[in-house]
């Protein structure tokens, strides 16, 4: 968001476009975990899975403040 001289916050927008699988800001931390478990196999990396959840879902908190909105098309 940004403060313009106004005072009133005005919306950035963000595009993103994933046609595999949902997008990581409206996954569920089910989902989530299966995706970073099938990567972390797919690349034979380290198994950090639960807070790589835990991060996903902390990035999701401002989806939940008040006064905001999302629009999505899937």
């Amino acid at each position: 968001m940004s403060e313009p001289e106004n005072g009133r916050q005005t919306a950035t927008p963000v595009h993103e476009r994933e046609s595999t699988m949902v997008s990581g800001m409206l996954q569920t931390a089910d989902y989530a975990r299966h995706v970073f478990l099938r990567y972390t196999e797919l690349q034979n990396s380290v198994r950090d899975t639960e807070d790589a959840v835990r991060s996903q879902m902390k990035r999701q908190e401002w989806l939940y403040r008040p006064g905001k909105r999302l629009h999505v098309l899937m």
